[in-house]
């Protein structure tokens, strides 16, 4: 069974007001998830070494993992204008914390 959600998700290392994040599908399989959006990404849960969640002051909730060398932040979207500003749901944020 595979779970799939819309969401913004930024690669980097940190993250502030006016780092740019990308809107993107994520899919949970039952081995990696795999996010589909302007930068590809496939993560395996075998080489996920951080998984947490973080409160930015200004930002909101964001998901903070690390896998496979990788550093990437996420956030379940409630509504995204044109790339231009995105609100962020936090309950559903917290409920894919959990089901990572």
């Amino acid at each position: 069974m595979t779970l799939t959600h819309k969401l913004i998700y930024i690669v980097t290392e940190e993250v502030g007001l006016k780092t740019n994040g990308l809107a993107g599908i994520l899919t949970l399989h039952a081995d990696h998830m795999h996010i589909a959006g302007p930068k590809v990404l496939s993560l395996p849960y075998s080489q996920l070494t951080q998984l947490r969640v973080i409160k930015q002051h200004k930002v909101g909730t964001l998901i903070h993992l690390r896998c496979s060398g990788t550093s990437v932040f996420l956030a379940v979207q409630r509504f995204n204008l044109l790339g231009i500003l995105a609100v962020i749901n936090r309950g559903k944020t917290h409920a894919l914390f959990k089901e990572l």
